[in-house]
């Protein structure tokens, strides 16, 4: 399992070396959940959007510092009680077609996409 977004990785050389990796742990039958960004993800946020959330009890806010091209940097912080804790990050908008051939690359073959809003990816050795 690959979460917190890393196949979104800005360097295709690091996103690849990430599915070889992730690739190669796998069994011949087996399958690799990967969560990413989606494309629609990037649609409605510009630099200096505020987006404000929750994952349980943990506030969430997200900054959007720049966007170029496919690219965004960004912010998130997380707040709970009077903790704090931010991580900026670089984050590559893919396509499906953009993340089938990442792995298609390293052996591996798309089987589907699935969770809310088609945030995880679920991958298989190809052949």
């Amino acid at each position: 399992m690959l979460a917190s977004n890393l196949v979104n990785h800005p360097d295709a050389t690091a996103r690849r070396r990430l599915l070889e990796v992730a690739g190669a742990h796998l069994a011949p039958s087996g399958e690799l959940l990967i969560e990413w960004e989606p494309p629609a993800w990037f649609g409605p946020w510009t630099p200096g959007v505020i987006v404000m959330g929750a994952i349980g009890d943990i506030a969430t806010e997200l900054t959007v510092h720049a966007r170029h091209g496919n690219l965004m940097a960004a912010t998130v912080t997380y707040v709970r009680d009077e903790r704090r804790w931010s991580q900026h990050f670089t984050t590559r908008r893919l396509t499906v077609d953009d993340l089938g051939q990442a792995l298609a690359e390293v052996g591996l073959r798309l089987q589907g996409l699935f969770g809310p809003g088609e945030t995880w990816v679920a991958a298989v050795p190809d052949g």
